[in-house]
Formats: C-alpha cells, structure tokens, sequence
C-alpha cells in the first residue's frame, strides 16, 4: 500500500472514529465528569501526543543536528521551551492568543500536506490549511464558550465570558467565508482534478472535526482530534521517513529510536491517571503548571515542522 493510501485509510478510520465519539456523547451512551474529561485530555497528549514529536532530532530536526550536533540541538530545543514557561509567566493572555494561532496555522498545513501539489500556490495551500487547522479551535470556543473561558482562565487567561464569545464569533464566520471561497475555487477552478480521492478523504475528516468540536465538551474534542487525527498522522509520517517501504518495519524503527520518550510519556500518562484518579478536584494552579508544562514543548516542534515539511510531502509524494 502506498504512503497516500496510508494517509486515505487514516482520515477514513479517524472520520469513523470521531463521528462515532459524537453520536455517543450526544445521545448520552458516554457521559464524562469534567475530572474524568481533564484526566482523559492530558492522558492523550501526554501519550500519543509527546510520542509524535519525539523523533523531531531524527527526522525534522536530522540536518540541524547534523550541522550543529546533539547537545546544541537538545540544548536550543529547551531553550524554546523555556522562553514559552517564562513568556507564559509574564504574558499570559499573549501567549494564549499565539500558542492558538500557531496551532491552528501547524495542525492545517501537516494534516494536509498530502493532498498538496507541486503545482499548487502557496495562497491555495494556505487557504486549505487555515480552514482545516483552526477547526478544532474556533469551533469549541464557538459552540461552548463558556467551557473554554473557563479551561482558558485556567492558564491564566484574564478575559471575559463576553469577550471569547464575541470573538469566536467574529471568527467562526471569517472562517464560514473561507470556506466559501475555497468552495468555489474547487468548484469553478477544477482544483479537485488530480488527488480527488486524498482531498475527499481529507474533506470528510475534517468534517467529522467540525460534528466532534460542536457536539463533544472542549476537553473531549480537541484530544480525540489531537491524539488520533493530528497525532497518529504524523506517526505514519515518521514510520514512512524511517522505512518507506515496510510499514512494520517503519513502526519497528519508530519504537526502537522513540523508546525513551515513549516511556517518558507513558510513565507520565499513567501518573496523570492515578493522579486525577486520586483528587476529588484539581486547582487552577494545578492544571495550569500541567497544560504549560506540555504546550512548552510543542513550540520547538512546530517551528522545526514547518522548517521542513515542505521537502517532507515532497518526498514522501515521490
């Protein structure tokens, strides 16, 4: 099977997977306390989550390391991450607001690249990506406002109820136009001539993001999505750069050069889950420290794949 058919059977498993989640939490089949929920959320992350950037010195970052060795890499890494804890610190509401669009603009540009083409403009691509990406956050914040501004208030946020509502609003419909536009130039511009089938995949993906963010508490929405959408296609990416010919081979090598931080995260996935298990509630200060904790690493993650996931759908399409 081909990397692409790889990537089509993942957005049809995770579309089938996260609808599935939705009608059960709509219909009331599952019903998650918030405890239960937070628990589940950074259990995700702390897993899949870590696990899909702990190859980021072997693969993303494979040419810094070689140019300016392991120690400098690691060393620069954390350095970023620090610069987060701190900008976090001292900047709360700053740091939200750029950890969200950078996540919105990270997750759209991977989760797509590959439907891309060579031939496609970069405003074409940008376009896609926005409107995938900023799903799983413009979309929680639009339908559950209230939740979120209390998760945000969580990490130190110091806005208003008024304040996330009108905002999510204002963009939820920028994002309705977008996707207009986008429509249209599929529909009058023949975009969908070649790769029709990867970009239908991914269309179906990303509306199964769109059902799961405006049914499932925010919590539930976004970890489903990060772990088994975002998470595990950046898996596959890495099991193909490692051995793009065996899929077993590349999960193989996958847990061979990720065991240490395949153990990290999950000795941290299992001590999150006695933990929570443990507290009858859990402080700000508490879930504060554990989600800034977590999003300090993904900034060096995201620069070192936006560095190189142009040459990446390069290759992995060849």
């Amino acid at each position: 099977m081909s990397y692409t058919m790889r990537m089509v059977c993942h957005s049809l498993v995770s579309a089938l997977l996260m609808v599935a989640i939705s009608v059960s939490l709509y219909s009331g089949l599952i019903c998650l306390s918030m405890q239960s929920q937070l628990a589940l959320a950074m259990s995700l992350i702390a897993t899949i989550g870590l696990a899909h950037g702990a190859l980021d010195h072997i693969i993303d970052g494979k040419t810094l390391v070689s140019r300016f060795g392991l120690k400098s890499f690691l060393a620069a890494y954390l350095s970023l991450s620090l610069i987060v804890l701190v900008t976090w610190h001292f900047f709360p509401n700053f740091a939200i607001i750029a950890f969200l669009v950078m996540s919105g603009l990270h997750f759209g540009f991977a989760d797509l690249s590959v439907s891309e083409r060579p031939s496609d403009s970069r405003i074409w691509i940008a376009l896609r990506a926005i409107f995938r990406g900023f799903v799983p956050i413009i979309f929680p914040c639009t339908f559950f406002p209230r939740e979120c501004t209390e998760i945000f208030r969580c990490i130190g946020f110091t806005g208003s109820l008024e304040t996330v509502s009108q905002v999510s609003l204002l963009f939820f419909f920028a994002w309705l136009l977008l996707g207009a536009s986008i429509s249209c130039g599929q529909l009058f511009f023949g975009r969908r001539s070649r790769r029709a089938t990867t970009e239908s995949a991914e269309d179906l993906e990303t509306f199964s993001i769109m059902i799961l963010s405006a049914i499932s508490p925010p919590l539930i929405s976004f970890s489903i999505y990060f772990s088994f959408s975002h998470a595990a296609r950046q898996i596959l990416r890495i099991m193909h750069s490692l051995d793009n010919e065996s899929m077993g081979k590349g999960f193989m090598k996958f847990c061979f050069h990720a065991v240490p931080m395949l153990f990290v995260a999950l000795l941290i996935g299992v001590l999150m889950i006695c933990f929570f298990s443990c507290q009858a509630s859990l402080s700000a200060s508490e879930t504060r420290t554990i989600f800034i904790l977590l999003s300090s690493l993904t900034l060096p993650h995201m620069l070192l794949a936006s560095r190189t996931l142009g040459d990446s759908r390069r290759t992995l399409l060849t």
